[in-house]
């Protein structure tokens, strides 16, 4: 069980690493919108966090970038839901 716990762990802890690469290389579209915006997902590539307040963008989930955004965020929640499930 532990053995399970830790590489469930590493999988979620790479695909947040994943998530974030993806928003840095996603950050220089971002600057045609808004300089902020450019930085806020640089800000979200670091620290691999949510930009609150921003209205969603669901166009931008089609582009190449946006699925695999999606693609590695929902495994992380599988990841997630998984671990909380065996607690």
């Amino acid at each position: 069980m532990l053995q399970i716990q830790r590489v469930s762990l590493w999988i979620g802890i790479a695909l947040i690493l994943i998530t974030g690469l993806i928003h840095v290389i996603g950050a220089k579209h971002s600057f045609r919108e808004a300089a902020y915006l450019g930085w806020l997902f640089w800000a979200n590539g670091a620290g691999s966090f949510g930009l609150p307040y921003l209205p969603p963008q669901p166009h931008a989930w089609l582009y190449p970038l946006g699925v695999a955004s999606l693609l590695v965020e929902g495994l992380f929640m599988a990841v997630f839901y998984f671990e909380r499930k065996n607690l």
